[in-house]
C-alpha cells in the first residue's frame, strides 16, 4: 500500500488491516487523570459528614511537583507534622508515569534540564536524590551519568530525512540555506544580548527584570521577531515549535518576553551548531521518576503524610485553623483535616470551587489565567520501527511542519531494551492552533481510537512498518495542563496577588509563574513551605 493511500484511509481498522493486523486486537486505553474527578469539584459534589478527623500543623492539597516540593522541604526539616492530600492514585500531577510490557514511560513531563545556579532548591533536591554527586552548588555539578540523556539527543524530520538537532539544517551550498544561516546567526546574537541584561532566569523571580525586558510582554513573540527583521520560515517554525513544546501555546500568542525567556533563561541556541547544548536529565518514566523519589523521601521522614485518592471538596479558613474536607475515592468515606496552615498546591482555576468564600482578589486573578490542553500517547512497539532513511531513533524525534510535538523514545536510556529492539514511543500533542475551550472539547469528545488513528497516520510516512509492530497504546489527556504565557502575562497584577498568602492559606503552583516548568513549581512549593514553617 502506498503512503498516500495510507494517509487517506478512513480509520485505524484500515491502517492495521493493510499490515495484516485486526484493529480490535490492539489494546487501547486511557491512563492518568480522569476529567470527571475535576468536574465533580466544579459541579459541587455533596459534602458528607466526616468519617475521620486528622489534626496536623500543615496540610497540603495537591501532590504535583509544587505540593511534593513543599512537603519535601518541610519533611527534611523534621519540625512539622504534615498531611498531603491528592486525588490521583499516584503522586506527581503532570509528572507521573505508567508501564507496559516493554518499559516504564512518562504520562506527562519527560525531562529536566540540568538546573542553573538560580535553581537552588532543585539542585538541593537532586543532591538529596543522589542525582548530583558532591557539592550541588558548585559551578558545574557532577551528575550521575546514567541520568544524563544519552546521545543522540534530538533529531528533526526535515526534507525527507532525519537531521541532528531541532533547528532545520541550513546548507551553505544553497541560497535558501545561506539566508537561513544568516538569520540563525542574527537570532543567536539577539539572544546573547538579552542574556547579558540579566533579565531572564529560572526561577524567573530571581532575575533582575529591566524595563526593556518588561516591554517585551506587550508583544507576541511572532510580532517581535518580525519587528526585529526576521522572516525565514525555518526560524519561525523552530521558535513556534519551542513555544508549543514548553508552553502549549503558539508563538503568535506567546508573550515575546516568554519567547525570549525560553532561550535566554536556560536553553540558549548556538549559530552554526545543530543542536541545543544544555545537559538534560531523563529517565524511561520521565519526571515520574522524580515524583516517585520525592514521595519516597517524604514518607521516609513522615511515614503517613501522603494520602492518595483523596478528593478535596472544600477548604475553609476559620481564623484559628483551616478545615479541609475530602472524599476517599476508594471507599467513599470522608476525611476532615484540621491544620494550622494550608498550602494549596492546585491549579488556580480550581480556587473558586474549593475555597469557601474564596477571597475576591484570588478569584479575579485566577480568572485571568488561560490553560493549554495536552494529549500524551505511549505506543508499545515489539521492535523499533524502520525509518525511511535507515537511521535509529534519537531520544527526542520531531517532525517539521507537524501540529504534534513528535515522540520521545522512552527506552533511550536502557541498554537492555536496545538489545531486544522492543521499545515505547511517547507521542505529544497540544492543539495550540485551536481556542483552548474548543481543544478541551476535542479531547473529551474524540475517541481513543480516533487519536491512535491520527498518530499512526502521521508516523506511517516516516516509519512504514509501525502499524504492524504496534502492540498497545496508552493515552493520557490533560484539559488544563499548563498556564499559557500569553501577551501581557508578565505585567498582569494577578501574578502578584496569587503569591501573597491570605489568612492561613498560601498558594503554591507553577501557575504563579505564568508558565509551567519543574523549577518554577519546585520554587513556589519551597516558598510556601518556608511560610508554613514560620511562626
Amino acid at each position: 500500500m502506498k503512503r498516500r493511500t495510507l494517509l487517506q484511509s478512513a480509520g485505524l481498522g484500515t491502517l492495521l488491516a493493510s499490515c495484516g493486523k485486526r484493529s480490535h486486537d490492539l489494546p487501547i486505553k486511557w491512563l492518568g487523570q480522569d476529567p470527571l474527578l475535576g468536574h465533580k469539584i466544579r459541579d459541587g459534589l455533596p459534602l458528607p459528614a466526616p468519617s475521620k478527623t486528622l489534626k496536623v500543623e500543615v496540610a497540603i492539597v495537591g501532590a504535583g511537583i509544587a505540593g511534593l516540593s513543599a512537603a519535601w522541604w518541610l519533611a527534611r526539616e523534621g519540625k512539622t507534622s504534615l498531611a498531603l492530600l491528592d486525588m490521583q492514585d499516584t503522586p506527581g500531577g503532570n509528572a507521573r508515569s505508567g508501564k507496559n510490557q516493554y518499559s516504564a514511560f512518562p504520562l506527562g513531563a519527560h525531562y529536566l534540564p540540568a538546573p542553573g545556579p538560580q535553581a537552588h532548591y532543585v539542585r538541593q533536591l537532586l543532591a538529596d536524590l543522589q542525582v548530583i554527586k558532591g557539592d550541588p552548588f558548585q559551578a558545574r555539578p557532577v551528575y550521575d551519568p546514567k541520568m544524563l540523556c544519552f546521545a543522540p539527543q534530538e533529531r528533526l524530520w526535515h526534507e525527507n530525512v532525519w537531521q541532528e538537532g531541532l533547528l532545520p539544517f541550513a546548507d551553505p551550498a544553497t541560497s535558501q540555506g545561506k539566508i537561513a544561516q544568516a538569520e540563525y546567526e542574527k537570532f543567536h546574537s539577539l539572544i546573547n544580548r538579552w542574556i547579558k541584561t540579566g533579565s531572564f532566569a529560572v526561577p524567573q523571580d530571581l532575575a533582575k527584570l529591566s524595563p526593556e525586558a518588561l516591554a517585551l510582554d506587550r508583544l507576541t513573540f511572532t510580532d517581535y521577531l518580525s519587528q526585529e527583521g526576521f522572516s525565514h520560515p525555518w526560524l519561525f517554525w523552530y521558535t513556534d515549535y519551542c513555544c508549543r513544546d514548553d508552553y502549549g501555546t503558539s508563538a503568535s500568542e506567546t508573550s515575546a518576553f516568554f519567547g525570549i525567556h525560553y532561550f535566554a533563561s536556560r536553553h540558549s541556541v548556538a549559530a552554526g551548531e545543530k543542536s541545543e547544548f544544555d545537559p538534560v536529565l531523563t529517565w524511561p518514566e520521565g519526571n515520574g521518576w522524580l515524583s516517585t523519589q520525592l514521595a519516597a523521601l517524604i514518607s521516609k521522614h513522615q511515614e503517613n503524610a501522603l494520602h492518595q485518592r483523596m478528593l478535596t471538596l472544600r477548604v475553609e479558613d476559620r481564623g484559628t485553623e483551616v478545615i479541609i474536607d475530602a472524599l476517599n475515592l476508594n471507599d467513599q468515606s470522608s476525611l476532615q483535616v484540621r491544620a494550622k496552615k494550608l498550602i494549596l498546591a492546585v491549579p488556580v482555576f480550581t480556587l473558586g470551587h474549593l475555597i469557601n468564600n474564596c477571597p475576591t482578589v484570588w478569584r479575579k486573578a485566577a480568572a485571568l489565567v488561560e490553560y493549554a490542553p495536552w494529549l500524551v500517547a505511549n505506543l508499545a512497539l515489539k521492535k523499533t520501527p524502520h525509518s525511511l532513511d535507515n537511521t535509529q531513533p534519537a531520544w527526542d524525534n520531531v517532525i517539521y511542519g507537524s501540529t504534534s510535538l513528535g515522540y520521545v523514545n522512552a527506552t533511550h536510556q536502557s541498554l537492555a531494551a536496545r538489545s531486544t529492539g522492543a521499545t515505547t514511543w511517547t507521542w505529544y500533542y497540544t492543539p495550540a492552533h485551536l481556542p483552548a475551550a474548543q481543544a478541551r472539547k476535542q479531547l473529551l469528545d474524540f475517541s481513543a481510537r480516533h487519536w491512535v488513528d491520527t498518530i499512526v497516520a502521521e508516523l506511517l510516512p516516516i516509519h512504514p512498518n509501525i502499524a504492524e509492530l504496534l502492540e498497545q497504546v496508552d493515552l493520557t489527556r490533560y484539559g488544563h495542563a499548563m498556564a499559557r504565557p500569553l501577551r501581557g502575562t508578565l505585567s498582569h497584577s494577578h501574578r502578584k496577588a496569587l503569591r501573597i498568602p491570605i489568612g492561613r492559606i498560601m498558594l503554591a503552583h507553577s501557575d504563579l509563574a505564568g508558565y509551567s516548568v519543574f523549577e518554577e513549581a519546585n520554587y513556589f512549593g519551597v516558598q510556601a513551605a518556608q511560610w508554613a514553617a514560620s511562626r
